[in-house]
């Protein structure tokens, strides 16, 4: 028997998932050249993580919305030549498919093309927002790294200490001197 409702449970996990991934790339550039947590920075690269994310996830979104509606027309056709929907069995007028138990008067929903839809749009939202999270994070860990060894580097009887951000923005540097304190530089 064909179930309809793993498609967007497949669609929404494997959605969140490339928004989680994108979205922890994209959010280590928009705070690469600061240091320490900021909310008004957070909530601009947020907002533009976001956007980037919904924009760039788009594309898919209109390919699955594409094959579904194949589906719902593949659909459509059995019910029209007398099949069972779902297994193709030759059912005739019967109410119920003798082999697989389903009305075979019951169409393929149309709402099914907004649920997924949907789920298209929370999962995009919930992987940003995980994404971001776990970049923020990653950032932190990275800077309190860079605190100790830059103390550590101090204590040994360098005044300056600078090294290249953690993957993925090496192309921002943190550096540390004694009179200054620390700092971020693209």
């Amino acid at each position: 028997m064909v179930r309809l409702r793993p498609v967007p449970v497949r669609l929404g996990l494997g959605t969140l998932a490339l928004a989680a991934g994108l979205s922890f790339y994209w959010w280590n550039f928009g705070r690469a050249a600061s240091i320490g947590f900021d909310a008004g920075l957070a909530a601009r690269a947020a907002v533009g993580v976001g956007i980037l994310a919904h924009l760039l996830m788009l594309p898919l979104l209109l390919v699955v919305l594409a094959a579904h509606r194949v589906r719902m027309d593949v659909w459509e056709e059995r019910v029209a030549r007398g099949r069972c929907a779902a297994c193709t069995y030759p059912v005739g007028r019967a109410d119920v498919c003798p082999e697989c138990g389903r009305e075979t008067d019951a169409p393929l929903p149309r709402r099914q093309a907004v649920r997924l839809a949907v789920w298209f749009v929370v999962a995009v939202m919930l992987g940003t927002a995980a994404g971001s999270a776990a970049a923020e994070g990653w950032i932190l860990l990275d800077e309190a790294r860079f605190r100790r060894e830059a103390r550590a580097a101090v204590a040994e009887g360098t005044g300056w200490y600078f090294r290249a951000r953690a993957w993925p923005n090496r192309d921002c540097e943190l550096h540390y001197r004694a009179d200054t304190g620390f700092w971020a530089a693209d």
